[in-house]
């Protein structure tokens, strides 16, 4: 759980284009890290983390860019009660990671050890993702476990891929529902057998590509998730909302009770202007494309 710090929209900085979660040939990928790294980098990514299975991945890449950042990771794999795991990434400096991943592989694999984890990651300043809940069959009335996570994973391209399992948005939506500051990303969780490079990302704002910068804004929630659809601008207030997007794309703007609004961008403006009540909390903003591409915001707390 974290504390919101306003609108990406309305910060400094450059949109970048970020994949949080990929495997290469050390753990179970069919690439190897330079391959993978060449790819992401030959597509506009700036940012990248190679989330390896219980492995931290220290390895140069060599050729990398300077405006290119490998940002350090793992993804580590918890039993929960009734039968099923859940994965979870830890995002981090080197030496953050690695503590973290020292520590969880100290323990039993519990889901009280994790609460733990995820607190201690919260204290050092790590950023962790609860990954492709919807895939895992993860009983949806434990997301309040899952509180102290910085982020679900809402939408997994490889999931999706494998067997439709890759949108999990109800989750986020249940934990937001239920009181939980949470933000929301997209990922391809590529291993490079199926076409799933390049499926799901999210666009984050910083005016810095390194380590620290890019922690900051993904705690700060200074990015949107995205399969393929594009947020131009978007403007929260007191009582109303603007969105600019792709023309005659649909925005859906769910309220903080799930009430959910929607709306066609004009041709004519680009936009859609929209009054909301003056009591709400916070909303979401979520764009759908013509051809069934989605885009979405984290909640923007109004008044914060």
């Amino acid at each position: 759980m974290i504390d919101s710090r306003g609108n990406p929209f309305e910060v400094p900085g450059r949109w970048l284009r970020v994949n949080l979660h990929a495997h290469t040939t050390r753990s179970d990928g069919h690439m190897s890290p330079v391959d993978v790294a060449a790819w992401y980098w030959m597509h506009d990514y700036c940012v990248l983390a190679l989330t390896e299975h219980e492995h931290l991945f220290e390895e140069e890449i060599p050729n990398t860019p300077p405006d290119k950042l490998l940002l350090p990771g793992v993804e580590t794999t918890w039993k929960l009660g009734d039968g099923h795991e859940v994965d979870v990434l830890i995002l981090g400096t080197t030496a953050m990671v690695k503590h973290l991943l020292q520590l969880a592989q100290s323990r039993a694999r519990t889901l009280n050890s994790l609460q733990h984890l995820l607190e201690k990651a919260r204290q050092v300043g790590a950023f962790t993702i609860l990954a492709h809940p919807r895939w895992s069959n993860l009983d949806p009335k434990l997301v309040s476990a899952f509180s102290n996570c910085g982020a679900f994973e809402i939408y997994t391209h490889c999931a999706e891929l494998e067997n439709r399992t890759g949108f999990s948005v109800e989750y986020w939506e249940r934990a937001l529902i239920e009181g939980y500051r949470l933000w929301g990303v997209a990922t391809d969780d590529s291993h490079g057998d199926l076409p799933d490079l390049g499926g799901g990302w999210i666009y984050l704002k910083t005016d810095e590509i390194n380590v620290t910068s890019i922690l900051e804004a993904l705690r700060l929630g200074w990015f949107y998730a995205s399969n393929g659809a594009e947020f131009h601008d978007i403007r929260v207030g007191k009582g109303h909302v603007v969105v600019s997007a792709d023309s005659e794309a649909t925005i859906s703007i769910v309220l903080d009770n799930r009430e959910k609004r929607e709306f066609r961008i004009s041709a004519a403006s680009g936009k859609v202007e929209a009054r909301i009540p003056q009591t709400v909390r916070f909303v979401r903003i979520q764009c759908r494309t013509k051809s069934g591409k989605f885009a979405w915001t984290n909640p923007i707390f109004v008044g914060d």
